[in-house]
């Protein structure tokens, strides 16, 4: 129910059959479910427990300010994917190690156009940066200054908007990565 969990809950009702959602207030769970039910037309299942919903999840999404992974990827299901969209990392190298049954990957990683060079180590691939660093990049190439997305409230149209200005300006997501190199499958 943060702001990152609920915009990604609405994108991903658009795309899949099926999902749960999980959080710490109930209350919020419940408005966020009727939104997305309004929205697409989705009936969203919401679990009361993270952790059974997790052992039955094929994709986890890991937002920040999540507690579910306090003990790494113990109860995860066999052969999920789970996307950490948290900076810093709630998933470690050595907690992935130990699952090699499950994908970890990271999100919120934008390729950008060009041969980007900050001078410094930015802690992420070559040519890669996080979203919201990404999102300021696009909006100063549109001359804009406004507060796109700061503060609470994330619309799924704010993103469908700067997914858009990005796809004008060369930006793209930069692709399957885990712990800072890309992921190749064969």
């Amino acid at each position: 129910t943060s702001t990152i969990g609920s915009v990604c809950s609405r994108i991903l009702a658009r795309k899949v059959n099926y999902l749960t959602i999980s959080g710490r207030n109930s209350r919020q769970l419940e408005r966020l479910s009727g939104r997305i039910l309004r929205e697409s037309g989705l009936a969203v299942q919401i679990a009361a427990n993270s952790k059974i919903a997790l052992a039955q999840a094929d994709l986890v999404l890991i937002v920040p300010g999540s507690t579910v992974f306090v003990n790494g990827l113990e109860g995860a299901k066999k052969g999920a994917l789970v996307c950490d969209l948290a900076r810093p990392r709630a998933i470690t190298p050595e907690a992935a190690n130990r699952r090699p049954d499950v994908l970890v990957m990271e999100g919120g990683m934008v390729r950008v156009p060009g041969s980007l060079d900050f001078g410094f180590d930015y802690g992420f691939p070559p040519r890669t940066v996080s979203s919201p660093m990404a999102e300021t990049m696009i909006l100063a190439l549109e001359g804009r200054s406004d507060n796109f997305t700061v503060g609470n409230s994330v619309s799924v149209e704010q993103i469908d908007e700067i997914m858009g200005l990005g796809d004008r300006h060369g930006f793209k997501l930069a692709g399957l990565h885990g712990f800072d190199r890309m992921l190749h499958f064969s």
